[in-house]
């Protein structure tokens, strides 16, 4: 379970203050997950264990949803754990695991999976290197800890 956001700012507003986070979010819209310490502000429901996933969508679809909607969608995604991403609309419908499906073409702008990163306290796990890779993260987060 992620939470989708339509901005930025929406989804720093359900996680708990960290540097990190709010430098990797100039990275969104994008194909980014940050899996964080909920703050105060995060549903209970959105939060399993205290950690809640945060997604910033680049794809025009999501975004007008997200809008729409007026706040973050709690969301899943279609990937199930060890496999390889759904990449395009006909994966996406023959694996029984959505309700609503994008048009067709890819899911993705970039064609590639976001990448999903969990902020540690001492550090961070990258649970999936996607679109951006995981020497592109640990490069911006070495430039975080030298500007501290």
């Amino acid at each position: 379970m992620q939470a989708s956001c339509r901005d930025a700012a929406t989804a720093l507003a359900l996680a708990a203050p960290d540097p990190r986070l709010d430098s990797l979010a100039a990275l969104w819209p994008g194909p980014l997950t940050l899996v964080v310490r909920a703050g105060q502000n995060c549903p209970a429901a959105l939060a399993p264990g205290g950690w809640v996933g945060l997604r910033v969508p680049d794809h025009p679809v999501a975004a007008f949803l997200l809008e729409a909607a007026g706040g973050p969608l709690a969301t899943s995604s279609l990937n199930r754990t060890s496999q390889p991403p759904v990449q395009t609309y006909g994966a996406a419908i023959a694996s029984g695991l959505a309700d609503l499906v994008l048009p067709p073409g890819p899911l993705r702008p970039s064609g590639v999976a976001s990448t999903v990163i969990r902020l540690e306290e001492s550090g961070y796990i990258l649970l999936r290197e996607g679109a951006y890779s995981g020497a592109v993260i640990r490069h911006l987060l070495a430039l975080l800890e030298t500007a501290e």
